[in-house]
């Protein structure tokens, strides 16, 4: 019976020990755990930085493209006007040089 014992007495300190052991492994898998937690958490913080800049950049960009659309439809109004304006030019040079004639001949 004491020697049924102190088998059951060695099988027992041999789990307490094995059990501390796996608690030792359970911390170490725990402290691990907590830095790759702290790792997602950063680079997930950077990705919402990131996609705040994008936002900010994409909104820029939309931007500049309205004021480049809007120079563009000015560039043709000012071309337009530019085109009315050299037409008046050239009817009102050829109406001077009809006046010139006629000046210059009187029974023209």
């Amino acid at each position: 019976m004491d020697q049924r014992l102190d088998i059951i007495l060695d099988k027992l300190n041999s789990l307490e020990s094995g059990q501390v052991e796996l608690n030792k492994k359970l911390e170490v898998m725990k402290s691990g755990q907590d830095e790759l937690y702290q790792m997602v958490r950063a680079i997930r913080d950077r990705q919402e930085e990131t996609d705040a800049k994008l936002d900010a950049l994409s909104m820029d960009v939309h931007h500049a493209h309205g004021e480049i659309a809007g120079v563009k439809d000015a560039v043709k109004e000012l071309r337009e006007g530019v085109i009315f304006v050299n037409r008046k030019v050239a009817d009102t040079e050829y109406e001077v040089n009809l006046l010139k004639q006629r000046s210059s001949n009187p029974f023209g």
